[in-house]
């Protein structure tokens, strides 16, 4: 009764309102979690910092608020994040990338994120995309970015971004 064999969980595109339970950090075997495109609201618990199995968090297109757990970004199996367009705050921790080897795709537009983009992003060795666009995010785009060999896709309009653009090595590479 504890859906403790979970894992797959898919109710993206319905009409759930309400807050994230803590209790879904105990879906222990959870690879997929997507509940985008919902009416939930309130903060994403930091118990999801223990689905150490999971590989896609997609949450996006919700009403979301409070500052994103750091738990979130330990997950090593990660693959796909997915926070974008969403009422989400603070800012991005240093060491983003530390624990993210795995992750393809970064997606956080379109939320009240501030600060610096993390200097160690290039740790990211596996980004395919990374779209931070629409957000408050200050300074200087990492030099570290250009170190992404599989990057394809670059979103990092609408914040108050400054400094020199560095030139990217990419072919494939849509800005």
């Amino acid at each position: 009764g504890n859906l403790s064999f979970l894992s797959f969980l898919n109710i993206s595109d319905n009409k759930f309102h309400g807050s994230l339970p803590f209790e879904l950090g105990h879906l222990h075997r959870l690879k997929v979690m997507n509940m985008r495109a919902n009416d939930i609201s309130g903060e994403i618990p930091s118990s999801l910092g223990m689905l150490q199995g999971l590989q896609h968090l997609d949450v996006g297109h919700n009403s979301l608020t409070g500052k994103i757990p750091l738990s979130i970004f330990n997950i090593s199996s990660l693959q796909f994040i997915n926070l974008s367009f969403n009422n989400l705050t603070g800012s991005l921790p240093n060491n983003l990338c530390n624990r993210l080897a795995s992750v393809t795709e970064i997606r956080l537009s379109f939320n009240y994120v501030t600060g610096k983009i993390p200097f160690n992003i290039g740790n990211c060795g596996n980004l395919q995309l990374l779209s931070m666009g629409n957000n408050s995010l200050t300074g200087s785009i990492p030099k570290s970015i250009a170190k992404l060999p599989l990057l394809e896709e670059l979103y990092l309009q609408g914040n108050q971004l400054t400094g020199m653009i560095y030139y990217l090595d990419y072919n494939n590479l849509i800005l």
